[in-house]
């Protein structure tokens, strides 16, 4: 079971949309950079997560909530989704170089 908690945004959603932000890399700049130790210095960095393989349950959690100045506001947008989803056929960036499972379909 692998679990994916995916934000929304506040305009027209699909899912394959959300998921591609989910696996974009961000980059860490300034008080997000990493500390090394060794130079004791912070340096820019890159965070990304890679998937080595796929459950035979993938759990999709849409997170329709955002904390605004210690309120809780409920986003009431629209996520698209289709009845069938191959993972393959949208995400091959979001898998390592390794990865070598044929079975990424999964019925929504």
């Amino acid at each position: 079971l692998l679990s994916l908690p995916l934000h929304i945004k506040e305009d027209e959603n699909s899912l394959e949309n959300c998921l591609a932000s989910f696996f974009e890399h961000q980059e860490l700049r300034g008080a997000n950079s990493c500390y090394c130790t060794h130079c004791e210095t912070r340096n820019p960095s890159r965070q990304g997560l890679k998937l080595n393989s796929l459950p035979p349950i993938l759990c999709i959690q849409l997170k329709r909530f955002r904390n605004m100045r210690g309120s809780t506001q409920k986003l009431n947008c629209r996520v698209t989704f289709p009845e069938n989803f191959d993972f393959s056929e949208i995400l091959m960036k979001a898998f390592t170089a390794s990865f070598s499972q044929k079975k990424c379909k999964y019925t929504l």
